[in-house]
Order: C-alpha cells, then structure tokens, then sequence
C-alpha cells in the first residue's frame, strides 16, 4: 500500500474497525476516522487523525473525502422507528456515495452484515451472487436497512459506476469483542442462552483479524467493483459445541436451551402486544421471517471473497477457539475444584 495513501474511515471506532484502523496505519496510510463519540483506541499511532461526526452530515462528509483515496463505511447505531434507522443507514450510504463520486475517490468500501440476507432455509446454500433478501420489508429494521443501503449502493454502481465494494462478516468473534454474541441466541443471563432454534447447524463465525484481512484485500484488489463479499470462517461450529467447548473451557455452567421458533415468536408477539397495550411509541410487529434468519440455517458460500479477494480465513480450530472463546475467560486458578473435575459435561439442554 503506498504510503501516501489517504483513507477515511467512518465508524472506525468500533469490534472491527479499530483493527482495521491499526491495520491501514501500519502499512503506512494516512487515516481519518470519522465516529460520532471521540474514543480513541490507545494502540493507534499519533498520525491516525480522529474527527467526531456524523456520516449523514453532508458538508463534514465533502469536506473529508477531498482528496480522499479510498473510504470504508461501517455505519453503526440503534432507534425504534423505521426512519430513524434509513436516516442512520441508508441516507448516510447515500450521502458518503454522493461525496465520493464528487470528490473522485477511487474506492467506497461498505460493510454491511449478513443480517441483509435470508438464512432462515434449512439445507440450501447461496453464494455471494444470490444478493440480499427480496423481502427485507419484513425483516427487522436493522436488517431491513442493511439491505436497502446495499441495494442502493449497487444500484449507484450499475447506474453511475460507483466503485463500491460490499463486504458482509458473519458471526465475528475475537479480542476485543464479547463472548455473549446474539449470533448465537437471546442471552437471558451472562451464562445462559435461548438458542434462534436448535442449536444443531454451523454457525458463520468468522475472526475478527480474518474480517480485518478482507477489508484490506478489498482496498487492493482490482475489479472487485460491484460485487458483495460474504466473510464466513472454515471453523464453524455449531451453537450447541460452542457451548460444549465454553462449559469445559470455563468450568462454569453455562446452558444453552435449544428454542422452537414458533414458541418464540408466540413470546415475542405477547411482548408486543404488552407493550401496544401501554401505547409504547416506535413498535413494530415481531417478524417471523427476520426469526428464522436469525438461526442461520442457510449455509454461506464464500468462495468469491477467497478466490477473488484472496482470502484465506482461518481453518485451525485452535486458535479459533483461544481467540473466540478463551481470550474472554479467567484463567482457573491451581487448586479450584474445577481442574479436579477434569472436563465439563456437555452445556446444552435437550
């Protein structure tokens, strides 16, 4: 990466984005991060330029990408009402696409989720050609919005040749990150779990430097422009032995209660219709779709980000399991009666 190199980033901050800055700044580029909190992460060197905004402020947005040579967008956030969450994510897609094809950038790099595409169908697997649900009006808002923003952005590419580039991690996992990720179902407490199903079906985990590595290749590599990019691992466990493996790994009992579907959208919708009753501002219906989704039962095909993109995630379940899940525990101490136990039983309910 050549050295002069200018980068902005917005939503650097963040699980994923604070590597990536350290990533960029150790190959020698100079980089903005843009973050609507002034969190700076103490590993970055003093040259990594912090900016408190907003991607949606369209003056701050044209004022930072002159001259810029490439952008990430990793546009994070929550709300309750529907136009809350298109201003957050579609509208700011929409802004930082416009100031980029304004100011010449050469690449606009958008980090999306596979939340923007259908998992919810036992069997299949879709590649990175299938695109993101066709029915997203019925997802969650934040799925619905990821999808949209995509939509948008690829539509700027086919209609006004945008060079932008959609990257889509998985379950990401890794230092810096948190052990009760709700990739893996509903946490009622820190150590217990209602699983999106089953439990039985791999899980799209992904290591967060793995992620970091993509988005850099998706910097470099030409003719990468108007293609989206699914970043899944090749170690994917299950939920039920990821909690196998937390339970002997921690000696503490965590559980994870394996959940029917329709008995939990039953829940969700007497929690709705609570919440309706109190003329709670902001409610939408509880999605069925977006629930099936959420137990990932679609496989993903990531052959695209590794023959294209060059990626190479990891395939040791070792280090998998010290960086997704050891790196959060406290080591037990010589003389507890955990060691004396020897291996845990199996953490899942059946």
């Amino acid at each position: 990466m050549p050295s002069s190199r200018k980068i902005v980033v917005f939503g650097g901050t963040g699980f994923v984005g604070s590597p990536l800055v350290q990533a960029l700044a150790d190959q020698g580029a100079s980089v903005t991060v843009v973050a609507r909190r002034n969190r700076r992460t103490e590993s970055w060197p003093s040259e990594v330029r912090l900016v408190t905004g907003d991607a949606g402020d369209r003056d701050l947005v044209m004022g930072l990408t002159e001259g810029a040579d490439a952008v990430y967008l990793m546009t994070a956030g929550s709300a309750t009402a529907w136009e809350d969450w298109k201003r957050t994510f579609v509208d700011s897609a929409a802004t930082v696409a416009d100031c980029c094809q304004k100011n010449g950038v050469r690449r606009l790099i958008y980090v999306s989720s596979i939340a923007a595409l259908y998992l919810g169908d036992p069997g299949k697997t879709i590649d990175e050609t299938a695109g993101v649900d066709a029915q997203s009006n019925e997802r969650s808002f934040y799925a619905r919005a990821k999808a949209e923003a995509e939509k948008l952005l690829l539509e700027r590419h086919a209609k006004q040749a945008l060079p932008v580039v959609i990257v889509r991690p998985g379950i990401v996992v890794g230092p810096g990150g948190m052990l009760n990720h709700s990739g893996l179902g509903n946490w009622a407490s820190d150590m217990c779990c209602l699983g999106w199903g089953q439990g039985d079906d791999s899980l799209p985990f992904v290591l967060v430097q793995d992620v970091v590595a993509a988005l850099v290749s998706a910097l470099e590599t030409g003719h990468a422009e108007g293609m989206a990019f699914n970043l899944a691992g090749d170690c994917q466990p299950s939920a039920r032995e990821f909690f196998a493996r937390l339970q002997k790994q921690s000696g503490r009992p965590y559980r994870y209660y394996p959940q029917s579907l329709v008995k939990t959208q039953m829940l969700e919708i007497g929690k709705w219709f609570v919440k309706w009753v109190a003329r709670r501002d902001g409610l939408s219906f509880p999605s069925y779709r977006d629930l099936k989704s959420r137990s990932l039962r679609t496989a993903l095909d990531c052959s695209r980000a590794k023959k294209i993109l060059g990626w190479q995630p990891n395939s040791d379940p070792v280090r998998f399991y010290r960086e997704a899940l050891e790196i959060h525990l406290q080591p037990i101490p010589q003389g507890d009666l955990r060691l004396a136990n020897g291996a845990a039983t199996l953490a899942t309910t059946s």
